[in-house]
């Protein structure tokens, strides 16, 4: 088509239509339209990109090429309809129309050049490779599964430190402590012996004492311990070594703890009914950082609470 400057501007200018606005009518032929056609899986680890086409209606609809060629070139309709006129005599044959640059319609067909294809798909139409990583499925559940206990965990904690969050006394606990006190240290008046009278007091006195000075032997140099472990400081950060359930396992937490860094200020304090052990303390969050990064090669659970 080289020899015929006029069909190589309209064949540039219908590319620009396709490229720009998707859709142009060719009157006694159709329209040619552009189309997005979404990404398809081809294998399990194969997939074609989306990408977009060319498609033929013999259907017109839209804006005619005359009108298009009339606004371009800047001449009457009637001129333009002129152009597209000899235009078309010379790309249509034998119900074949050849748009060099574009591509070809044939048998109600579009077949895109490779050229225009580029055009439309910069980033190409071939087949891509999907890399898997290796246990793909078994992380993906290990990752929902984590996230499940967390959220449980999470609940399970505000649920038993409402009284704190929520701005709620805790009156229960400290009636049902003295009432205790007052069995312990008051005796009831009842038609009983003098010696039945005393016996209860005499039995509670070791209960409140004994096992207090056990537990000093532990050496803590920070707060509390587990048999009277503190309460937290409001807005105060802690580096948590564990959070137990049983006396026992805080003990042995402790105890190892101190064996290998006698130089730590460990405490024990309370966490709703659970026992709360700390390696670090300070008001301000960005020591804690410090020293859990220090040490987190060896305590890898090792993570900051701060107090509400």
């Amino acid at each position: 088509m080289g020899n015929y400057p006029m069909v190589d501007q309209v064949n540039k200018l219908i590319g620009n239509i396709l490229a720009e606005r998707g859709e142009v009518a060719l009157p006694e032929i159709g329209t040619l339209s552009v189309e997005r056609h979404p990404a398809e899986r081809l294998s399990r680890s194969m997939i074609k990109p989306p990408c977009r086409k060319v498609v033929f209606t013999p259907e017109i609809r839209g804006k005619r090429l005359a009108i298009y060629i009339a606004e371009a070139a800047r001449c009457e309709t009637a001129a333009a309809e002129e152009i597209y006129g000899r235009w078309l005599a010379r790309v249509y044959a034998d119900e074949v129309l050849t748009i060099e640059g574009i591509g070809t319609l044939k048998n109600k067909q579009f077949i895109l050049s490779a050229e225009f294809d580029r055009r439309l798909n910069p980033q190409g139409t071939g087949p891509v490779k999907v890399h898997r990583p290796i246990g793909f499925d078994w992380v993906l559940w290990c990752g929902v599964v984590a996230i499940g206990c967390g959220l449980c965990f999470g609940a399970y904690y505000l649920y038993d430190n409402r009284d704190e969050y929520f701005g709620v006394n805790p009156v229960e606990p400290i009636t049902k402590v003295e009432k205790m006190e007052s069995v312990a240290t008051t005796p009831v008046e009842e038609p009983v012996t003098d010696s039945l009278a005393t016996e209860p007091a005499v039995t509670e006195q070791p209960v409140a004492t004994e096992p207090a000075p056990e537990k000093e032997d532990i050496l803590l140099s920070g707060s509390g311990t587990v048999d009277a472990p503190a309460k937290r400081v409001s807005q105060r950060s802690y580096v948590v070594l564990g959070v137990f359930g049983s006396k026992d396992n805080a003990q042995r937490a402790v105890e190892i703890a101190h064996k290998n860094h006698p130089d730590w200020h460990l405490g024990v304090y309370r966490l709703g009914e659970n026992l709360l052990v700390s390696a670090f303390e300070s008001d301000s969050e960005e020591p804690c950082r410090l020293f859990k990064r220090a040490h987190q090669a060896e305590y890898r659970d090792m993570w900051i609470h701060k107090a509400r």
